[in-house]
């Protein structure tokens, strides 16, 4: 076994991370708050830092809105985790902007080219302000019971899915607002910018593989994440089997 001892040429990092003890040697420090208890047992409180385990993926959040931050039209970033970490949890991204328009779909173009696809947020809300706590700061914990109590904001006109003329757009809106729970879904709704994530995109492709035989990639949906775009993807994925037959 290979014990961790040091970071590769990060000597900085290191002297964060690492420590001594008198009787105990040296020790890494895990960013997890606990205590011993009288009977000997440790009670964890959770993190010193706000780095959280999604999915088996450990993501810092402050690293994901340092990145939202390097994108012109932002101000202020905030993220947090909602729901359950161990099955649907996902990551809600709050901003203040520049912009009066609608940044949601710019901004999740924009995190996907600069952060691991674990750690994408999967909602873009914009505020007029993020609320702050007594000492300035930002209210984290009200932001989470914002992104708890429902969807935040309408960032897609409400577009009924049988408004929509193309059959095909209109059964993959109808898919959409089923697996996203929202109703505020349209042709250029983009799937991992309202609350879509890579569990609930695979599941989008098996049942679009059942209905439609055609069988599509994670991949290819983040290639065209909107009903619009991808049933333009599915009728060209389907076209050599046309032609063959």
């Amino acid at each position: 076994m290979v014990l961790l001892t040091a970071y590769h040429n990060r000597p900085e990092l290191t002297d964060e991370r690492f420590g001594a003890h008198a009787g105990h040697g040296r020790y890494y420090r895990t960013g997890d708050l606990g205590r011993w208890r009288a009977d000997g047992t440790v009670e964890l409180f959770g993190r010193a830092d706000r780095q959280v385990n999604l999915r088996g993926n450990r993501i810092e959040l402050g690293e994901v809105e340092a990145i939202l931050l390097g994108h012109p039209l932002v101000r202020v970033a905030a993220v947090v985790v909602v729901g359950d970490r161990s099955a649907g949890a996902h990551l809600v991204a709050f901003v203040e902007t520049t912009e009066e328009r609608d940044v949601a779909d710019d901004l999740w173009t924009y995190a996907r080219a600069e952060l691991p696809r674990a750690a994408l947020p999967q909602d873009f809300v914009v505020l007029d302000a993020l609320p702050v706590s007594a000492n300035e700061k930002t209210d984290y914990v009200a932001l989470e019971a914002l992104a708890a109590g429902g969807r935040v904001a309408v960032r897609t006109p409400g577009t009924a899915a049988q408004e929509v003329a193309d059959d095909a757009v209109r059964g993959l809106v109808e898919l959409w607002r089923e697996l996203l729970d929202r109703d505020d879904v349209g042709p250029e709704t983009n799937f991992f910018a309202h609350g879509g994530h890579s569990l609930l995109g695979a599941q989008l492709l098996q049942r679009l593989e059942q209905s439609t035989g055609v069988t599509l990639k994670l991949a290819d949906l983040f290639a065209a994440p909107t009903p619009a775009a991808l049933a333009e993807g599915i009728r060209m994925a389907a076209l050599p089997r046309v032609a063959a037959s």
